[in-house]
C-alpha cells in the first residue's frame, strides 16, 4: 500500500455568509458550499507546524495553502475519483490499519506485558499430568475428562505421589521417562494457560484442571527461584546414541577426556571444537551456541553452564542424555530492565495465546456498553439444521437460507440469520470432525466480529483524532490522484510542452562550468581504440551505438560505451580528456579512451536539464490549475473563527 503524504496545498477569501454552527466546533470556511470546521483546519495547521513539512508560515499563509488543498480535493470529488474502486479499496486498507489501536484494550496489553516480564525474572519448577481433549470431543466426554482430573487431584491430596501418578496416567508420552517432571520453566516457554497455572500455584500445591490446546492438565509446583539470566557458551561434544553399549560409552569418554587434556595444555578451544566436536551445527562456529536461559537446554548441560563463574572458564567433561560435553563460558547477562525488554515482550505476546486477551477484554466491555443480546431461542432452528450433519455444509444452508430470523442485537441494530450465514460462508473453519460445540462457538465468533465492526463504524464519532486522521488519508489519496492527472503526468509525458517551456524560460537554466555532451568510448588496449575510431568515423550517433558493440563477443568485453551529459566531476576519464585536462586518469580495465561529441557552455534543449525543467513546469501547471479552480469556486472564510485558532 503506497503512502500519500498530505502537504497542504492550501486561496484566501474575504467574506463569510453562512450561519455559525455549534460553538464547540464552528465552521471556519466554506469551499463551494461545503462546510469545513475549525477542528479540521486546526488539526492540519498544527500537524504541519510540528512536522515542519513546509517552512514556518503565518496563519493567513496557512489559510491560503489549506484552501488550495481543499479546492483540489473538491476537484477530485467532482471528477468522481472518490467512487473509483481502487480508491475505495485503498482507503479501506488504511481504515483497517488506523482502527487497530482503537479496537483493543491497551490497559490489558500493558498488564500482560508487565506480567510477562515478571515471569521472565522468576523460574517455576513444575510437573504435570495431561489428559488429551481432541477436536470434536462432545461436551459430555470433555466433562468426563475434567472429572477424572479432579479425581487425580483428590488422590494426590490423599497421599498419592504426584510423579508416580503422572507416570501411570498422564497422556504426555514423556511422562514414562520423566514421571511428569518438566523442570524449571519461565515466561513464554509453555502455552499461556499452562504458564499461568504454574505461576499462580504456590510451591507444594496443585492447580485446578487447566485446559490448553493439548487437553486438561494438573500442574504441580515444586520450587521457585530467581531467574539466573542467560549465558553465552561454546561446547565440544562427543555424541552417544540412546542405548549405546559399554564399549561405545568407554570410547566416547576417552575421546572427550583426551580433548580436555588438550585444552588444559593450552590448545585453542575454538579450533578443537571445529575439528573434533560431533555437534556439527555449532562446530562450524567454533562450538558457539546461542544465548540461552533456564529451561532451554537439558538440565545437565544447563547446570554445568550456569555453574561457570568467570568468562573463559570451562567445565570438566560431563555426561548428558545425548553424550559427553565440555562447555566454556563466553559471557553472562541478567534479565534486562523492563523498558529494554518491553518491545521484545510485546512482539512475543502478539505471537501467543495472550495476544487475544486485550481484544477479548475490549469486546467484553463493548458488549456491555452496546447492550449486546444474542437471541438463543430464535437461533434454535439454525442449531437444529447444523446438528443434522454437525457441519456448516450445503444441507445446513438449504434448510436455513430463507429463515431471516433476528438472532443478535447491538445497540439499535439487529442482525438476522442471513447475516450470520453470510459470515459463516466467509469464515468457514469447520471442515471435518463434527464438533458439538461448533455452532455456539461460531455464534460467538459472529457476535465478536460484528461488535468490533460496529465499534469501528463509531470511531469517527467517538474519537476526533481518528476522524481527522481518516479525513487526512481520504483527502490525501484524492489529492495524489487528481494532482497526478492534472500536473505530474502532464509534466513528465508532454515532451513538446517541456521543450516549449524550456525555450520560453531559457535564461533560467545556466551552468557555472561547461558540460560534455556525447559518448565516452573506453577500450582495453590501443589496438581496440584504433578499430573503434575507424568504425565510428563519420557515423551518426544511432549508427555508432549499433556498430561499436560488435567489437565485443559473448566471452570477452573489449569496449565500453557511456553516453550522456557529463559535468566536471561526473566522470574522471571525461574530465582528463576534455573538462579538466590538468588531471591524468585512466581506468585500469579500460585504459584507452576517446570522446565523440562536443563541449557545450549552456543547456541546448530541455533534455539537458530535464529534471529541473520538469519540476519547474509542474509548478507552473499547478499554479495555473489553482488559478482556474479559484476563478470558478466560491470561497468563504469566517475571520472571527480564524482568530480563535490555537497553534500548539
Amino acid at each position: 500500500m503506497k503512502t500519500k503524504f498530505l502537504l497542504s496545498a492550501f486561496i484566501l477569501g474575504t467574506t463569510f455568509t453562512g450561519t455559525m454552527f455549534a460553538e464547540s466546533d464552528p465552521v471556519i470556511m466554506k469551499i463551494n458550499g461545503k462546510e469545513i470546521c475549525k477542528s479540521e483546519f486546526e488539526y492540519i495547521y498544527n500537524k504541519n507546524s510540528q512536522q515542519q513539512t513546509i517552512e514556518q508560515k503565518s496563519l493567513n499563509e496557512y489559510v491560503d495553502l489549506f484552501v488550495n488543498y481543499k479546492l483540489k480535493v473538491d476537484a477530485a470529488e467532482k471528477l468522481g475519483l472518490d467512487t473509483v474502486e481502487t480508491f475505495i479499496t485503498e482507503l479501506e486498507g488504511y481504515r483497517q490499519q488506523l482502527a487497530k489501536p482503537y479496537l483493543v484494550d491497551n490497559n490489558m496489553e500493558d498488564i500482560l506485558c508487565k506480567e510477562a516480564y515478571n515471569r521472565l525474572t522468576e523460574n517455576v519448577e513444575v510437573s504435570h499430568i495431561l489428559l488429551r481433549v481432541d477436536p470434536g470431543t462432545s461436551p459430555e466426554k470433555e466433562r468426563e475428562i475434567y472429572e477424572k482430573m479432579l479425581d487425580f487431584k483428590k488422590q494426590v491430596k490423599n497421599g498419592k505421589n504426584f510423579n508416580e501418578l503422572a507416570k501411570e496416567v498422564s497422556e504426555d508420552p514423556s511422562a514414562r521417562n520423566n514421571s511428569g517432571a518438566l523442570g524449571y520453566i519461565t515466561g513464554f516457554m509453555t502455552v499461556y494457560p499452562f504458564e499461568s497455572a504454574a505461576y499462580n500455584t504456590p510451591v507444594g500445591e496443585m492447580s485446578d484442571p487447566v485446559k490448553t490446546s493439548f487437553g486438561y492438565h494438573l500442574v504441580y509446583v515444586t520450587n521457585r527461584r530467581k531467574d539466573k539470566g542467560e549465558v553465552l557458551t561454546q561446547h565440544i561434544m562427543k555424541i552417544l546414541p540412546s542405548g549405546a553399549d559399554a564399549t561405545l560409552e568407554a570410547d566416547a569418554k576417552k575421546e572427550i577426556e583426551d580433548i580436555y587434556k588438550k585444552i588444559q595444555n593450552g590448545e585453542n578451544f575454538e579450533e578443537l571444537a571445529i575439528n573434533l566436536s560431533d555437534d556439527k551445527g555449532s562446530a562450524r562456529e567454533g562450538g558457539r551456541l546461542p544465548w540461552f536461559g533456564s529451561g532451554r537446554m537439558v538440565p545437565d548441560f544447563e547446570k554445568k553452564a550456569f555453574s561457570l563463574k568467570n568468562k573463559g572458564d570451562y567445565s570438566e567433561p560431563f555426561r548428558s542424555p545425548y553424550g559427553w560435553h565440555i562447555v566454556k563460558l563466553i559471557d553472562k547477562r541478567n534479565v534486562a530492565p523492563f523498558e529494554d525488554k518491553k518491545e521484545e515482550i510485546m512482539k512475543r505476546i502478539k505471537r501467543d495465546e495472550r495476544a487475544n486477551r486485550g481484544q477479548e477484554a475490549f469486546i467484553a466491555n463493548l458488549k456491555t456498553s452496546y447492550n449486546v443480546m444474542c437471541d438463543n431461542s430464535s437461533s434454535l432452528p439454525l442449531k437444529e439444521a447444523f446438528e443434522k450433519t454437525g457441519n456448516f455444509d450445503s444441507i445446513y444452508f438449504s434448510k436455513t437460507e430463507n429463515l431471516n430470523i433476528p438472532i443478535l442485537h447491538i445497540s439499535d441494530k439487529t442482525y438476522t440469520s442471513e447475516d450470520f450465514n453470510d459470515f459463516v460462508k466467509s469464515n468457514l473453519s469447520i471442515k471435518s470432525k463434527p464438533n458439538h460445540n461448533a455452532f455456539f462457538a461460531k455464534i460467538e465468533e459472529f457476535t465478536n466480529h460484528e461488535v468490533l465492526k460496529y465499534e469501528e463504524s463509531q470511531l469517527e464519532n467517538k474519537y476526533p483524532e481518528y476522524r481527522n486522521l481518516m479525513r487526512e488519508y481520504r483527502d490525501g489519496i484524492l489529492l495524489f490522484e487528481v494532482s497526478n492527472n492534472e500536473v505530474w503526468n502532464k509534466a513528465s509525458s508532454d515532451d513538446k510542452a517541456l521543450e516549449k517551456f524550456f525555450k520560453k524560460n531559457k535564461k533560467n537554466y545556466t551552468w557555472e562550468k561547461p558540460h560534455f555532451k556525447g559518448m565516452l568510448v573506453e577500450c582495453v588496449d590501443s589496438e581496440t581504440l584504433a578499430k573503434a575510431k575507424e568504425l565510428t568515423a563519420g557515423l551518426e550517433t544511432d549508427s555508432i551505438l549499433k556498430v561499436l558493440p560488435t567489437l565485443n563477443n559473448d566471452s570477452v568485453r573489449v569496449i565500453r560505451i557511456k553516453r550522456g551529459l557529463f559535468a566536471q566531476g561526473d566522470n574522471k576519464v571525461v574530465d582528463a580528456l576534455e573538462l579538466n585536462k590538468e588531471i591524468e586518469y585512466k581506468d585500469k580495465k579500460f585504459p584507452e579512451a576517446f570522446l565523440i561529441g562536443r563541449v557545450i557552455e549552456k543547456p541546448e534543449s530541455y533534455e539537458d536539464v530535464k529534471g529541473l525543467v520538469t519540476s519547474d513546469y509542474q509548478n507552473f501547471l499547478d499554479k495555473e490549475w489553482i488559478k482556474k479552480l479559484r476563478k470558478k469556486s466560491k470561497i468563504e472564510i469566517n475571520k472571527d473563527v480564524l482568530k480563535t485558532v490555537n497553534p500548539l
